[in-house]
């Protein structure tokens, strides 16, 4: 209010220097509370040594916290901690994007449809361990197929044409469902951060019918990835093309 006023322009310098980095310090650190309407639902406290009064105060609030914890930090004193060095920016970084994306992913719906005990359902191919499970259990069922069908004869198809295919030909047999992961993890979680940035932006105009669509979507790239999976287990039976 001093400041909008100009009465700062009127002290002293030393005075208008001093009274300024107070006021830059307390905008720093208080100044996003203006903007709150309410307690929050959870805090994320980054150091905890510089930010020990905020965690004491969620503490006293009783305000869940997630905490990134160095080695000369307490976990005791978080909610969830989460071993990390908090002098590394780039380790910060990777750990809140993911933050932000979670707890942009769980409201997607306004409302709940059907309450869940354990938490909100997600597609399980958006996580890259999934897809690249199922491309091993492709892997395996292609080679069981072949060597069912042809025995050990079968490994003679990586010296055909010619044996100079045989690194080749061993790379092709791994590659191919391994596309296949990649392919379903990437369509699948460009759908997800697609409703995540709508529901930020417009939370009902567009999300929910951008979901429905991911629905469709998702069953669609289920029936690619079993298509291409028979394709390329019944190829092993037939023969190397």
């Amino acid at each position: 209010m001093e400041q909008k006023k100009g009465r700062l322009n009127r002290l002293p310098k030393r005075d208008a220097a001093m009274f300024k980095r107070q006021l830059s310090r307390l905008q720093t650190y208080l100044g996003g509370i203006k903007y709150m309407t309410g307690v929050p639902d959870i805090v994320i406290i980054v150091d905890q040594h510089e930010e020990y009064t905020a965690l004491r105060e969620c503490i006293t609030l009783g305000i869940p916290t997630i905490c990134l914890t160095d080695t000369n930090c307490d976990p005791d004193l978080a909610d969830i901690s989460i071993p990390a060095n908090d002098n590394a920016i780039s380790s910060i970084r990777l750990i809140l994007n993911k933050l932000v994306f979670a707890i942009c992913k769980g409201p997607l719906l306004p409302w709940k449809i059907i309450q869940l005990p354990h938490g909100e359902l997600t597609a399980p191919t958006n996580d890259i361990n999934t897809t690249v499970a199922l491309a091993l259990l492709t892997s395996v069922a292609y080679f069981y197929a072949g060597l069912t069908k042809k025995g050990l004869g079968y490994f003679g198809k990586y010296i055909q044409p010619t044996p100079i295919l045989l690194p080749i030909n061993i790379l092709e047999d791994f590659t191919k469902p391994l596309s296949l992961s990649f392919r379903l993890f990437g369509n699948i979680l460009a759908d997800e951060l697609v409703v995540v940035v709508l529901v930020s932006l417009v939370p009902l105009v567009v999300s929910i019918p951008v979901m429905l669509f991911g629905l469709f979507t998702s069953g669609i790239q289920a029936l690619i990835f079993a298509t291409l999976a028979a394709a390329y287990i019944g190829e092993s039976m037939e023969g190397h093309h």
